[in-house]
C-alpha cells in the first residue's frame, strides 16, 4: 500500500511524520455512510465514467496530473486540505517509463486494460496509493496516486525512514541504535511504489487474494480462499495463529492508527519474531492485500532486479541485527506461487 504527499521543501524525515496513512494501505476508501455501492455511485472518482478512459490509450499518457475530482475525494479521504496536483517534468515521466518498463512484461496489458491513470499528489501522505474504479458492469479498474518525493528520495532512504516510523522512543543522536533498510543505491523510492501498486491492481483484477480491500467483498466482487491466502490468513488482516507472532497487531506507519506503539528498545524482539513468520516485511503482516505486493516486491527486486533486502539495527558504523526476510525459510517457500507473478519476458 502507498500513499501519497506534496513534498517540495519538506524533508523527508517531516513528511513520515506528519503522514497520516490510510487504515487499509495501498486502498484508500470513500464516503463513510451508506453501502459501499451508494458510496461508490456518489462519488465521482470511483466511477469510470468519470474519466476519459481509453484501453488503447499507451501507459505512458496515463500518468497525468490529476483532475479536479480526484483530488477532492483524496483530500475528503485523508481529511487534508494541502494536497494539490503535481506536474511531472518531462525528466520525472521518462523515469517513472523506464521504471514501469522494468516490471514484469505481462503487466503492460494488465495495466492497459484496467489502470485508468498515475497521479502525483503533492503532501500526499506516506508513499503510493492503489484506489478501486468501477465501470456500469462491475468491472474493477483502478488509479494509482503517488507522493512526488518518490522521485526524488533513494529506495534505501525512504524504507529506512518507513521503518522507523514503526518504534518510537528512538534516539536522534548521532550514531544512536537505528533501524535501517538497506535495498542498495541504484533506483529512486518511485520503483517500489509503481511495483507495490501494481501488484495491487494485478490482485483487483486477478484475485490473488479473495479481495484486496473490503468494499470488493461488500460489493459481492470477491472470491472464496485463494492458494496465497491459505494456511495464512484467517480473514483480511487476521493471520493464522501459526502465522502471527508477537506485538503484530501494534505494527504501524507513519504515525497512524494512534502509533508508533512499539517502543525502539522492543524493535530487535519484533524483528526477531518476523523472522518466524511467512511474511517479507513489518508491512506485509497488517493483511493479505499488503502482504501479496510485498511478497511481489521484494522477489522480484532480489530474485529479478538482484537488489539487495537487508533489514536490521545499526549502532554507528556497527550493525547489531541484521536479516534478509525475503530468504526467511517460511518466506521461501511461498515462492513457487510468486513465480508466475513475477516472470520477465522482456529479454
Amino acid at each position: 500500500m502507498a500513499t501519497m504527499k506534496r513534498s517540495v521543501v519538506r524533508p523527508l524525515a517531516a513528511l513520515l511524520l506528519a503522514a497520516t496513512l490510510l487504515a487499509v494501505a495501498g486502498c484508500a476508501s470513500g464516503p463513510k455512510t451508506g453501502s459501499a455501492r451508494e458510496r461508490i455511485a456518489a462519488t465521482p472518482a470511483l466511477n469510470l465514467k468519470s474519466y476519459r478512459f481509453d484501453p488503447k490509450q499507451p501507459i505512458a499518457e496515463r500518468i497525468q496530473k490529476a483532475p479536479a475530482f480526484v483530488l477532492k475525494f483524496l483530500q475528503q479521504t485523508d481529511g487534508r486540505d494541502d494536497y494539490a496536483a503535481y506536474e511531472l517534468t518531462d525528466a520525472e515521466i521518462a523515469l517513472t517509463i523506464e521504471y514501469l518498463d522494468l516490471l514484469p512484461a505481462w503487466f503492460d496489458a494488465m495495466l492497459k486494460e484496467r489502470l485508468v491513470a498515475i497521479y502525483f499528489i503533492e503532501n500526499f501522505t506516506g508513499a503510493a496509493m492503489t484506489h478501486l474504479v468501477l465501470d456500469k458492469a462491475d468491472k474493477v479498474h483502478a488509479f494509482i496516486a503517488i507522493n512526488p518525493a518518490m522521485l526524488r528520495t533513494g529506495l534505501s532512504e525512504w524504507m529506512t525512514s518507513r521503518e522507523a516510523s514503526c518504534f518510537s522512543g528512538a534516539s536522534t543522536a548521532a550514531g544512536a541504535p537505528a533501524v535501517f533498510v538497506d535495498c542498495g543505491t541504484s533506483y529512486k523510492a518511485l520503483l517500489y511504489a509503481l511495483a507495490h501498486e501494481c501488484s495491487h491492481v494485478a490482485d483487483y483484477m486477478y484475485h490473488y487474494t479473495p479481495y484486496t480491500e473490503p468494499a470488493i467483498k461488500e460489493l459481492g466482487l470477491g472470491v472464496a480462499e485463494t492458494p496465497f491466502v491459505k494456511n495464512i490468513w484467517l480473514d483480511y488482516a487476521k493471520p493464522e495463529e501459526r502465522a502471527d507472532f508477537p506485538r503484530r497487531a501494534d505494527i504501524t506507519f507513519y504515525g497512524t492508527g494512534g502509533g508508533p506503539k512499539i517502543p525502539f528498545g522492543s524493535a530487535a524482539d519484533l524483528y526477531r519474531g518476523l523472522s518466524n513468520s511467512p511474511f517479507p516485511s513489518l508491512y506485509a503482516a497488517q493483511n493479505w492485500a499488503e502482504d501479496f505486493a510485498e511478497c511481489f516486491t521484494w522477489y522480484f527486486f532480489t530474485d529479478r532486479l538482484d537488489l539487495p533486502y537487508k533489514v536490521g539495527i545499526r549502532s554507528g558504523g556497527t550493525v547489531e541485527v541484521e536479516y534478509e526476510p525475503i530468504y526467511w525459510s517460511r518466506v521461501v517457500h511461498r515462492f513457487p506461487q510468486l513465480d508466475p507473478v513475477v516472470q520477465d519476458k522482456r529479454k
